[in-house]
């Protein structure tokens, strides 16, 4: 099966292209199923395409049956649904004009063999359900089954791309007016997308001065952009703090302080600290001796 990729409205375009999607490849050989977990993302058919599922059916279930349902939009492209045996021999098929597709399996046989195409090469993205009794547990039963949302898994934003800013919490996004833009297909709801983070990890600052507060000394490096930090693609400012020199200090502005914390006469002042051997630190010190 395939997906059809679409161009953001913000920064780039592209032509559409299919890429393989999670049950690539099962156009010649199917692909096995679980009636209780199968995927309830998306599946698209390509022109020319085709997908086959191999469902297994537990026994005895005699009396009871599976329902297989295709959702899609015809509008989009015609799709049909069949059923087969393991000896691909045809047992049913449902081909209509509109709309969706689907076909009950009753539960007498071991296994089946689905088949998804486009009638005369179409193509269109669908949704594959499988309700009732089969293997896998618990599942949900058939009038638990619905069409699924075109918009789930969307993020709508209303103030356009403050609110991307705001939902992703960085400016690393895409915006889309329109989420079918971002491929989620009959979606016309805005759509934000959060990338990765480039500048995770940095301390903005915008002022040296506000370094100093942040790092609670005068020992750091402060960039105009923290590319020059190491942090590639992020153009914001940065503080990087360093060991704090003055780490140990008693810091006294006067010999008076001194004589507060240790007593008359039994200190020593230091009116820089790197008299006292604390390298790189100029502040006033106070040793207080025994």
């Amino acid at each position: 099966t395939t997906t059809t990729s679409s161009s953001s409205d913000v920064s780039s375009t592209s032509t559409d292209v299919c890429f393989p999607d999670l049950y690539e490849s099962n156009d010649v050989f199917p692909v096995e199923v679980d009636t209780a977990t199968v995927s309830f993302q998306p599946l698209t058919i390509c022109p020319n395409d085709r997908d086959l599922f191999k469902i297994n059916v537990c026994l005895p279930n005699f009396g009871k049956q599976l329902r297989v349902t295709i959702f899609f939009d015809h509008n989009e492209g015609d799709l049909d649904l069949h059923l087969y045996d393991p000896d691909f021999n045809l047992l049913d098929s449902s081909t209509s004009v509109t709309d969706n597709e689907a076909i009950s399996i009753p539960a007498n046989a071991e296994q089946y063999i689905l088949k998804v195409e486009g009638f005369s090469g179409a193509e269109a993205q669908y949704w594959l359900r499988i309700c009732g009794t089969g293997c896998g547990g618990d599942h949900p039963s058939c009038d638990e089954v619905t069409t699924p949302d075109p918009c789930d898994g969307v993020n709508p934003v209303r103030r356009k791309k403050r609110g991307c800013r705001n939902f992703c919490g960085h400016s690393f996004f895409s915006y889309y007016q329109s989420a079918e833009n971002a491929g989620f297909s009959g979606c016309t709801k805005s759509h934000c997308e959060c990338h990765e983070n480039l500048c995770e990890g940095i301390t903005f600052r915008r002022t040296p001065g506000r370094c100093e507060r942040h790092c609670g000394h005068n020992n750091y490096i402060f960039y105009k952009n923290a590319k020059d930090a190491g942090f590639v693609g992020c153009n914001r400012k940065h503080c990087e703090c360093l060991e704090n020199p003055c780490e140990g200090t008693m810091f006294a502005r006067k010999e008076k302080f001194c004589r507060r914390r240790c007593g008359r006469g039994n200190f020593v002042y230091y009116r820089n600290a790197e008299n006292a051997g604390f390298t790189g630190c100029t502040r006033p010190h106070c040793e207080c001796l025994s």
